[in-house]
Order: C-alpha cells, then sequence, then structure tokens
C-alpha cells in the first residue's frame, strides 16, 4: 500500500479549502478559511505528524510540502497572500 500523503488546496468553485488523501483523492475535510486550513494542530491531528502535506493556492502552483516543522511551515503559510 502506498504511504500517505496530502493536498491542501483552496477551490474557486466552492470557496473552500480542501485536504484531499492523494491515495484515493477523497476529501479529507473542508475548511471555509485560509486560517482554519492551515492551523498545524489540526493538519497533524488529521494527517498523524509524518505524512507529507502538499499546500497550493487556488493556481493550482505548489507552494509548500509539509510534514516535519510542520508548525512553522502552517504558520508562515496562513499569512502568505500568495496562496489566494
Amino acid at each position: 500500500m502506498a504511504a500517505a500523503s496530502y493536498t491542501l488546496s483552496y477551490s474557486l468553485h466552492r470557496s473552500t479549502w480542501a485536504l484531499r488523501d492523494d491515495r484515493n483523492g477523497t476529501v479529507v475535510r473542508e475548511f471555509i478559511s485560509r486560517h482554519a486550513a492551515t492551523d498545524p494542530d489540526t493538519l497533524r491531528a488529521l494527517v498523524g505528524a509524518q505524512a507529507p502535506v502538499r499546500i497550493g493556492g487556488a493556481d493550482g502552483r505548489l507552494f509548500a510540502i509539509v510534514n516535519d516543522g510542520m508548525d512553522e511551515a502552517a504558520t508562515a503559510l496562513a499569512h502568505d497572500e500568495r496562496l489566494l
């Protein structure tokens, strides 16, 4: 079985952030704000401490892959204006 990895991205159509399981494409959770979506404690609780999370903007560009150092990366991304 493939190792778990996830993608967090913004959906212009739904106006939400979606955390998807890359193995099967299912939405693990949707968030109404970037702040909630990039909260390190929430991400860690949903994906575990070691699973990589790819974070991209509304235009599909990839901005970060976080796992170790999730606190610092997620906090920085919560304030990155390029994501929206």
